[in-house]
């Protein structure tokens, strides 16, 4: 979980969400969830030994409640 934990504070410092925001198409205005996000979402399963999407509500989403690195969106939305 601290390698994950570094990495979220790397990117943060990075301005890894207005990288992503130049690189990627632009989302729909009504989504809650910035392209930031959504990679660091997918990220996190497999550093913390997830299997597979699912893992962010499994095991992941308590984890990540108050943390104000990344905001976890659902299986569906990934």
């Amino acid at each position: 979980m601290e390698g994950l934990i570094l990495f979220l504070n790397t990117s943060k410092k990075n301005n890894f969400g207005s990288l992503s925001k130049l690189s990627l198409p632009v989302l729909k205005g009504q989504s809650k969830y910035q392209w930031s996000d959504i990679i660091q979402s997918i990220l996190a399963v497999y550093m913390c030994g997830g299997d597979c999407i699912e893992d962010l509500h499994i095991h992941l989403k308590c984890h990540f409640t108050n943390n104000p690195f990344v905001d976890i969106p659902s299986p569906d939305t990934v």
